[in-house]
């Protein structure tokens, strides 16, 4: 296991994404069309950051026709629903990356 992350690759994108909807408010990236695996592990990913902010997410896609290999661009954002967001989002991430760090440690 690499230093800096976790025992499950999944919440290492939960994390990526919910730090760049926290500091950039947006989260955007490009995938393969096939295996759709990928898409969907993305799309989980990307709910799961919304709601460790303590609001939700908005997952928006567009193909990307430009490139040989079929890709969706992906564009995540958050979505504040009282206002009350950052505070939620400061906590919320902070206690992911603690449980990631302490699972690291137990493993």
């Amino acid at each position: 296991m690499h230093q800096g992350k976790s025992a499950d690759p999944h919440w290492d994108v939960v994390i990526e994404i919910a730090a760049k909807l926290w500091i950039d408010g947006e989260y955007v990236t490009e995938v393969p069309v096939l295996p759709t695996q990928s898409y969907v592990d993305l799309q989980w990913a990307a709910r799961q950051a919304g709601r460790v902010l303590g609001g939700r997410s908005n997952v928006r896609t567009e193909p990307q026709r430009k490139r040989k290999d079929p890709t969706v661009a992906v564009t995540v954002t958050y979505v504040d629903a009282d206002g009350c967001g950052l505070k939620r989002a400061e906590e919320g991430l902070e206690a992911l990356m603690r449980q990631v760090l302490q699972k690291q440690g137990a493993a």
